[in-house]
């Protein structure tokens, strides 16, 4: 499909949050995405079918995904991306927010951090790290001590597997307001409008005044 626009959305507990496939100027803009697990989403385009992310909020995926990209791209050159909020559970040198699986039209297979991108891209970088200060989300779990240590088995990295377990058994209750008794809360959009200065200067996020009373106008 052709020119697909998806705008002021929130995307989360998908096990996959979203994949599209051959979707030339595909544009996602001004959504949330939040706890999904294996990754947010996986874009398979061609090199010369663009697909355009800007002013998104991206919090990390599932603690016990920690070594997972964000979002998965097919081709490092269909990637156009600005303007974006990421929230990364480690800090912004360590985790990768874009896994590639071809440039220059060759097999790579590579996870590039924010910065990595940016240089790689030869582009400005007018995304950034921070908390979005959203109302339903006071609370972000980060790892305290260094997820990602030395090589471990199989020329994986090292992976502190205490911490990850400790935060997988927690985030439900924390970030998504799980009660063993009572189950979820129930959520409408009114806990996830960014309100820190920046993403409000920049428009990032879904945009309040479309939305009455947590429901889409």
């Amino acid at each position: 499909m052709k020119n697909l626009l998806i705008e002021h959305c929130f995307i989360t507990r998908g096990f996959h949050g979203a994949s599209f496939y051959r979707c030339p100027d595909l544009t996602i803009r001004n959504c949330v995405w939040f706890n999904n697990q294996v990754g947010h989403m996986y874009i398979h385009n061609m090199a010369n079918e663009k697909f355009n992310f800007t002013r998104n909020v991206v919090y990390d995926i599932i603690p016990g995904k920690i070594f997972n990209a964000f979002i998965g791209v097919w081709n490092f050159e269909a990637l156009n991306e600005s303007f974006n909020c990421f929230v990364p559970r480690v800090d912004k040198s360590k985790r990768a927010i874009f896994s590639f699986t071809r440039k220059d039209g060759k097999m790579a297979r590579i996870k590039t951090t924010y910065p990595e991108f940016v240089k790689l891209s030869k582009g400005k970088g007018s995304s950034f790290t921070g908390d979005p200060k959203m109302k339903k989300v006071p609370k972000f779990l980060r790892f305290a001590s260094e997820p990602f240590t030395k090589p471990g088995p199989m020329a994986a990295p090292g992976r502190n597997y205490p911490e990850i377990r400790l935060l997988s058994n927690t985030f439900s209750a924390v970030e998504l307001g799980a009660d063993k008794k009572k189950g979820y809360t129930p959520w409408d959009f009114r806990g996830f409008f960014a309100t820190e200065s920046r993403c409000v200067k920049l428009k990032i996020g879904p945009d309040a005044k479309l939305f009455v009373n947590g429901v889409a106008n």
